[in-house]
């Protein structure tokens, strides 16, 4: 499930990223190509994430599918930021 979460974030974060290019909607200062609204889960989370992991594999059942919801919720907020704004 997480695996399947990371592939539909992926496919929304590059097809929004895509739309953005097109559209010029860029942020003034931005020093990627590869413009992104923020979401719920972005680079620092996923490291605690999985740092538990690996420090307490008792706990990695329930922090994988928690990591999928929080990607999920995610994903949910670039659809309705993509509604709001494109």
């Amino acid at each position: 499930m997480l695996l399947a979460s990371f592939y539909v974030n992926t496919i929304s974060w590059a097809y929004l990223a895509a739309l953005i290019e097109r559209r010029d909607l860029r942020r003034e200062g931005e020093y990627t190509a590869v413009a992104m609204p923020g979401g719920l889960i972005e680079g620092a989370e996923t490291v605690v994430v999985y740092s538990l992991m690996l420090a307490v594999p008792a706990w990695s059942t329930a922090l994988f599918w928690a990591m999928a919801a929080a990607v999920a919720i995610t994903v949910g907020q670039r659809v309705v930021w993509a509604l709001r704004n494109l």
